[in-house]
């Protein structure tokens, strides 16, 4: 049996420039939904020691070569739907479904660069007609993004300097604290 993979699924109502693994939503046949992309804070990691006579204790936190300290895992929430008729449906629901678990980049959610992270896809709720027809199904993707670092752009992986720390390219563009650069 021939199938076309290059034709286009669906009808294109993704307006959010979002992308998996560089390729826009409506690839996969899906839009996010309105008021449904929540990006969750990134804490740093701080660190305190104790001293005798001293309240609150000293900052130990390290620090990068910027002065930033290290941040934590942060969740990213995209609200996904997909419309049309029940094999469009379900098309869509194993094309999302494939990346559940992988590591991916998700493009568009800020000017800044992208968020690289394990999603999850969470379960597909089904709305269907008083006759019972299938008629859209929305589901929530979630991002464990990885902690912000500089990353190479030929390779994807961090930069790393002499003494073994992620360091910045001079050609890239400036940290920002809770983003990692496109690339």
């Amino acid at each position: 049996m021939l199938t076309n993979h290059q034709r286009i699924r669906g009808l294109n109502l993704d307006k959010s420039h979002l992308t998996i693994d560089g390729k826009p939503l409506s690839d996969y046949a899906v839009f996010a939904v309105a008021g449904g992309i929540v990006i969750g804070e990134a804490k740093p990691v701080t660190m305190f020691q104790s001293a005798p006579g001293r309240s609150g204790g000293w900052d130990v936190t390290l620090d990068d070569q910027h002065g930033y300290p290290a941040v934590q895992r942060r969740e990213i929430t995209v609200q996904v739907a997909a419309t049309g008729d029940s094999m469009e449906i379900g098309e869509s629901k194993t094309l999302v479904g494939g990346y559940g678990g992988r590591n991916v980049r998700v493009g568009g959610l800020t000017d800044y660069g992208e968020f690289h992270g394990r999603l999850s896809v969470g379960a597909w709720e089904d709305n269907r007609d008083m006759m019972g027809t299938l008629k859209w199904s929305a589901c929530t993707l979630t991002l464990d993004a990885d902690p912000p670092y500089l990353r190479n752009h030929a390779t994807h992986r961090p930069a790393i300097g002499r003494q073994g720390r992620a360091c910045a390219d001079p050609r890239q563009p400036a940290h920002i604290p809770g983003i990692a650069p496109a690339g």
